[in-house]
């Protein structure tokens, strides 16, 4: 089979999935696999979240500023996460 027919192939697979649009191609996390520390570490980013919504610009900037070691720490675990479970065996 070639590559162009194989690449067809899955295209028309994936179309007939049930998967919602915003899960196709996502890497998820399980809450169960974070640290006792590394939940309480998202809990405040979550609450951040719900206080002053997604958009960073919309924070007040000493909220931001105290945060701010925080956030870079979320992110930090996150990219480790990913690349160690998408990293090849």
């Amino acid at each position: 089979m070639t590559v162009q027919r194989f690449s067809k192939r899955i295209g028309r697979l994936e179309a007939k999935m049930t998967v919602p649009e915003f899960e196709r191609g996502s890497t998820k996390i399980a809450w169960e696999c974070l640290s006792r520390r590394e939940r309480e570490l998202f809990k405040r980013l979550e609450e951040l979240r719900r206080e002053y919504g997604d958009n960073l610009e919309a924070m007040p900037k000493d909220i931001l500023s105290e945060n701010a070691e925080t956030m870079v720490k979320g992110a930090e675990i996150l990219v480790r996460r990913v690349l160690t479970f998408s990293s090849p065996l």
